[in-house]
C-alpha cells in the first residue's frame, strides 16, 4: 500500500509509481485503455522482481470447475472474475473506455458455445 500512496517506493509497484506516479485523489486512479502501450516497458521492469513461468489453465467441463494455477473457481466465481476484468478491476476503466483486447474478450465470450459462459452478461 505504501507504493500505491507514493510513500514506500520499494518493489515492483514502487518502480511503476516512479515511472507513472499515481493520482493523489483516489477518484483519479483509473485503468487507462491505452495502458497496453507501456507493456514492453512494464515487462522489462517486472523481470527485476519475478521470473516468467507458465500457469496452467484447466477446465473441467463435468463439474464446471476452472483451475488457474493453484486457484480453483466454480462457474459463478469464474464469471465474476470475467466481470471484474470487464469493469476494469478495482479502479475501473477511465471514462468507461475499454481497450480493444477487453472488447475482443467480450465478443469471443459472446460467440462461445462453452457452458462456462452460460448466463454471463457483460453490460
Amino acid at each position: 500500500m505504501g507504493a500505491i500512496y507514493g510513500i514506500d517506493l520499494r518493489g515492483f509497484i514502487g518502480e511503476v509509481y516512479k515511472l507513472f506516479p499515481f493520482p493523489k485523489q483516489q477518484e483519479g486512479f483509473k485503468q487507462k485503455a491505452e495502458g497496453f502501450k507501456n507493456r514492453t516497458l512494464i515487462e522489462e521492469l517486472i523481470c527485476k522482481f519475478a521470473k516468467r513461468l507458465n500457469i496452467p489453465f484447466v477446465v473441467n467441463q463435468k463439474d464446471d470447475k476452472i483451475g488457474i494455477g493453484e486457484y480453483l473457481f466454480n462457474r459463478a466465481s469464474f464469471q465474476e472474475l470475467i466481470k471484474y476484468i470487464w469493469l476494469g478491476g478495482f479502479p475501473r476503466w477511465k471514462d468507461g473506455i475499454r481497450p480493444e483486447y477487453v472488447l475482443k474478450m467480450k465478443e469471443t465470450i459472446k460467440q462461445s458455445k462453452n457452458s462456462l459462459f452460460n448466463g454471463l452478461i457483460l453490460l
